[in-house]
């Protein structure tokens, strides 16, 4: 669930800064407004470690935005919130805890309108997340809890229950919203993941594994562009299997499968996917594309999988060229000529292809 936890923290990151400019906003206006009723020796000390936490809280936030390699462990992230969320609820828990039943009737209704106001505020910034939520309205109510069981006249008393049930309310409220956008996360990313290998399988050759004709238009397009505007040699590889469709009509469509998978397996292993592209382009044909391979390159490669082909013993009884399965292989090298044409590319490798199946097939001609 790390990958929950990881957008979860996105979420709460994104969301951060507004939260934390507000809070700060708030907390000089107490600062000021409380200034006639509490002594300056705890409302500056107060202010300057607000500002301290907020300075920190948005570094956090800075650094994780700054740093997205860290992000492979997002609970860090989530402890690390967490820790700052708690601290500036204890921040304000602290200033709570000042309460006087003293103090004139306006103060004490604005403090307990502030404190829970914060908390509903937090509700919305911090609710993708419960823990951080949680870390910061419990130190607060836990004190607007004690003030209020503390004060003399037991008329305060009846501050209790409301605090409670606004506590449960938010809890409920808070952890409700949490664990429905972690299944809407959950189900956005499964969704995700489903849609990626729909589109990897829309590309793939079913039989051979390999990739197919629509995935080799794909890389193409998004390629050929880059090769031609860095002069990037280019070798594309037609291979075509030698008469089999005879191989077919003796041994059945069955071998005939299975021999085209024995080929793309050979393909696969003397082509490293990191190297260049290889696909089936449709029937008995495959198709190489070797970007920063020369013609020399491309031959000698190509002449190794005819080798390694002829080392799988494959045998064909009624092959016109060999005992055993072979393949003809047209090759085409050049530097792209513009950011489009590997279409007449392939074509060019087609038309080797034909001239070494002209020549009695099983060979290479570039």
């Amino acid at each position: 669930m790390n990958t929950v936890t990881h957008e979860q923290m996105r979420i709460l990151h994104r969301l951060s800064p507004p939260a934390f400019l507000l809070s700060y906003v708030v907390a000089i206006i107490v600062a000021v407004a409380y200034e006639p009723v509490l002594p300056s020796g705890f409302i500056v000390p107060w202010l300057v470690s607000m500002t301290l936490i907020t300075l920190a809280r948005s570094l956090s936030v800075l650094l994780y935005h700054r740093k997205p390699s860290i992000l492979d462990t997002p609970i860090k992230w989530a402890l690390l919130y967490c820790v700052g969320t708690l601290v500036a609820g204890i921040n304000w828990a602290i200033f709570g805890a000042q309460f006087d039943a003293q103090w004139p009737s306006v103060y004490q209704v604005a403090l307990f309108t502030i404190m829970t106001g914060l908390i509903a505020g937090a509700v919305g910034s911090h609710s993708s997340f419960f823990p951080a939520l949680a870390c910061f309205y419990s130190p607060i109510l836990l004190t607007l809890i004690y003030v209020s069981s503390v004060q003399t006249d037991r008329a305060y008393l009846l501050l209790l229950p409301l605090v409670i049930i606004f506590w449960i309310m938010v809890h409920s409220g808070g952890r409700r919203f949490s664990k429905m956008l972690r299944t809407n996360i959950f189900f956005q990313q499964t969704l995700a993941n489903n849609n990626e290998r729909l589109e990897l399988l829309a590309r793939m050759d079913t039989l051979t594994q390999l990739q197919n004709r629509s995935a080799l238009e794909l890389y193409l397009n998004e390629n050929w562009a880059h090769f031609y505007r860095n002069k990037k040699w280019v070798s594309i590889a037609m291979l075509d299997v030698d008469f089999f469709k005879a191989y077919n009509d003796h041994y059945g469509h069955i071998e005939g499968d299975r021999c085209l998978t024995r080929i793309a397996e050979v393909l696969r292993a003397m082509v490293p996917e990191d190297f260049g592209f290889v696909g089936r382009y449709g029937g008995e044909e495959f198709i190489v594309v070797l970007p920063g391979c020369s013609l020399d390159a491309a031959q000698t490669l190509m002449a190794q999988v005819q080798a390694q082909l002829r080392n799988e013993d494959i045998e064909h009884a009624r092959s016109g060229a060999s005992s055993r399965v072979t393949v003809s292989v047209g090759i085409h090298s050049a530097v792209p000529e513009s950011e489009s044409d590997w279409v007449a590319a392939i074509d060019r490798a087609d038309a080797k292809l034909y001239i070494a199946k002209q020549r009695g097939r099983a060979q290479v001609v570039a």
